[in-house]
């Protein structure tokens, strides 16, 4: 009798660790189902070819949206290829080809107001540059058919800043390893138009930055300004 409740007692001690095992198994899976961008839990991993999910609110009359991201990861880079925006029971696909981006946290997804209508609109990042200078995917909210409608125009601008204040596009463009630009747009007609262009071309033979400034009139670009800047005090 004693051999046979002591092998029922070994019976009991290994199932009670099993349970306890798969329990631990059970909640680290769950945990890695759900990631917080921004203070919104969003659910990851919970279909095929989804990476991420994130929550914003584009306006503060609209109810708030959801954005599904969809598309491929590994070790170092992710690449995307859609993304499906829910609002309500409305539905939006957007469809596009493979980007490629070593953001693994959110892809290059930006949402922000991109045409200063007070509206946010989307972009993701096309491509991983050697250089700086980053392309975009945009679609900008269209209010009479409450969906987002792919822009071409803004595809041109490269690693953007979106200034409210003063609503204007900043972009840094490097054309080689001694040459820079910094462009400025605004929005003329609802086309982004290029107004301001600073040209900087390093010349390491005189120790001198040669710096030319230009500015849109009368439908073209015309030099307003050139100057030399010591070497020693270009931080670029």
């Amino acid at each position: 009798m004693g051999k046979k409740y002591y092998s029922y007692f070994l019976l009991l001690i290994v199932g009670m660790l099993l349970v306890t095992s798969c329990s631990k198994v059970q909640n680290a899976n769950s945990s890695d189902l759900n990631q917080t961008i921004d203070g919104d839990e969003v659910e990851t991993l919970d279909e095929p070819g989804l990476i991420i999910s994130i929550k914003d609110t584009i306006h503060p009359t609209l109810t708030e949206m959801l954005f599904k991201i969809y598309g491929n990861e590994n070790e170092y880079t992710s690449s995307a290829n859609k993304i499906v925006i829910y609002q309500s029971e409305a539905e939006q696909e957007l469809h596009f080809e493979d980007t490629d981006t070593s953001d693994q946290e959110n892809l290059g997804f930006i949402v922000e107001d991109m045409d200063f209508d007070g509206y946010k609109d989307i972009r993701i990042q096309r491509s991983q540059p050697a250089g700086p200078n980053i392309p975009y995917y945009y679609w900008l909210w269209d209010e009479v058919s409450s969906k987002y409608v792919a822009n071409g125009n803004l595809e041109m601008i490269t690693s953007p800043v979106f200034d409210a204040k003063n609503e204007w596009i900043q972009s840094t463009v490097r054309e080689n390893a001694t040459t820079n630009y910094e462009d400025i747009y605004k929005y003329i007609d609802e086309v982004p138009v290029l107004v301001k262009e600073t040209e900087e071309i390093i010349d390491e033979v005189n120790n001198v930055v040669h710096i030319t400034e230009m500015e849109f009139s009368y439908n073209e670009m015309k030099i307003t300004k050139q100057y030399d800047m010591a070497l020693s005090q270009y931080n670029k």
